[in-house]
C-alpha cells in the first residue's frame, strides 16, 4: 500500500509540473510584452530625438510659387596647370557646367561665354590652384567661388547661381 501511496504521490507530482509550467508561460508572455514595449518606447524617443510633434495639416502649409527650373550650359574643357615648387607639374582638365536661372540668362550667358571662358582661362594661368593641404590636386572649393565671381563680373548678379565641376581629370605635363 505504501508503495500504492508512493506511486499516487508520484504521479501527483507529474500532475503538478506541467500545471506549474503552464502557470509560468503567461508571466513570461507578460514579460516579452513588457520589455517589446519598453525597446518600442525609447526607439521611439531616440528617433524623434525630443523634437515636438508638427501639427500642421497639409491645407495649412503655404506653397512656396517655385520659379523657372534653372538652365544648365556646358563649357569646353579648361586645362588648368598645377605647380610644385615653381615648375610644372602636371595639368587637371575641368569639366564646367554654368548653372543659370532661366532660360533667357542662358541665351545671354551662351553668346558671351568666350569672354567669361577667357577669364577662367586667364585666372588660372595666373594663379596658383592648388589645394593648400595637397598640392597636387586642384582647390574646386575657391576655384569654383572665383569662377562664380567672374561670371558675376561678366553677366551682373544673379545670372549665374553655380559653376558646377563635373570632371577633374589629371593629366600628364
Amino acid at each position: 500500500m505504501a508503495e500504492d501511496d508512493d506511486l499516487e504521490s508520484g504521479s501527483d507530482l507529474e500532475d503538478e509540473q506541467p500545471a506549474e509550467q503552464k502557470s509560468k508561460m503567461p508571466i513570461f508572455i507578460g514579460i516579452g510584452v513588457l520589455v517589446l514595449a519598453l525597446v518600442g518606447g525609447g526607439a521611439f524617443f531616440f528617433l524623434s530625438a525630443g523634437k515636438d510633434a508638427d501639427t500642421t495639416t497639409v491645407a495649412e502649409v503655404e506653397e512656396e510659387p517655385l520659379g523657372p527650373p534653372p538652365v544648365y550650359i556646358d563649357m569646353k574643357t579648361i586645362m588648368v596647370p598645377l605647380m610644385v615648387k615653381d615648375r610644372l607639374s602636371h595639368y587637371v582638365y575641368l569639366d564646367i557646367r554654368l548653372e543659370t536661372v532661366d532660360e533667357k540668362a542662358a541665351e545671354r550667358v551662351n553668346i558671351r561665354l568666350p569672354i567669361l571662358r577667357d577669364k577662367f582661362v586667364s585666372y588660372v594661368n595666373a594663379e596658383p590652384v592648388n589645394h593648400p593641404v595637397h598640392s597636387f590636386r586642384v582647390d574646386l572649393d575657391r576655384l569654383k567661388a572665383v569662377f562664380l565671381d567672374a561670371a558675376s563680373d561678366v553677366f551682373g548678379p544673379d545670372k549665374i547661381t553655380a559653376v558646377l565641376v563635373r570632371q577633374a581629370i589629371p593629366g600628364a605635363n
